[in-house]
C-alpha cells in the first residue's frame, strides 16, 4: 500500500465520522433553541460526566476489539491457519 492509498483510506474514514456527526448525531445531541443558537450535548456535561462517557466508549471499544478478535480467530480456523505458523 502507498502512502497515497493510507491517506485516500484516512480521509474516506474521516469523512464517515463527518457525516455521522453531521446525521445522527446532530439529530441525537443537539439543542437547538428559539434564538437560533445551539449546543452540543457534551457543552452542558459536568466533567464528571463526560469522564462516565468517555469510560462507557472505552468499554464500548474493547468490546468490539474482542468482538473482532473472535471473528479472526474464525477465519483463521477456516483458513486452516495456525499461529505458529505466522
Amino acid at each position: 500500500m502507498t502512502t497515497e492509498q493510507l491517506l485516500e483510506i484516512m480521509d474516506n474514514t474521516y469523512a464517515k465520522v463527518v457525516k455521522r456527526v453531521d446525521g445522527i448525531g446532530d439529530h441525537n445531541y443537539v439543542d437547538r433553541f428559539n434564538d437560533g443558537t445551539e449546543l452540543q450535548a457534551f457543552e452542558e456535561k459536568t466533567p464528571i460526566q463526560i469522564m462516565k462517557d468517555i469510560e462507557e466508549e472505552i468499554q464500548d471499544a474493547i468490546a468490539y476489539l474482542m468482538f473482532l478478535g473472535i471473528r479472526i480467530q474464525k477465519i483463521k480456523n477456516l483458513m486452516k491457519v495456525n499461529d505458529d505458523n505466522l
